[in-house]
């Protein structure tokens, strides 16, 4: 699911703010999962949309986001969620990051 872009430029705040997001609904109740992997699709679309590659500093915590999502949903629901999230606007995939998750 993550692409692997040469080094260079930075995706900016907006894309380090979905990817913490993803983590922290993980360890959200219901929907952590499925709001993970759509946040997933979002940061990825935002790199992808401003040619930036994934940071190093960052891979694993994608990478770990990626594999605990895929057990909790599957493979197809996944990709399903990550497609999702990589359509919206960038401006509404921060609005979503930003959104508190429900305890």
């Amino acid at each position: 699911m993550t692409s692997a872009l040469p080094t260079g430029r930075s995706a900016g705040p907006d894309h380090r703010v979905v990817v913490r997001a993803g983590a922290e609904s993980l360890a959200s109740g219901t929907g952590g999962p499925t709001r993970a992997a759509v946040l997933l699709g979002a940061a990825d679309a935002a790199r992808r949309g401003v040619g930036a590659p994934l940071p190093t500093a960052e891979r694993a915590d994608v990478d770990r986001i990626t594999a605990r999502t895929t057990t909790a949903l599957g493979e197809e629901a996944l990709r399903a969620a990550f497609e999702h999230g990589a359509g919206p606007a960038p401006e509404e995939a921060a609005a979503l990051a930003r959104t508190p998750t429900a305890h």
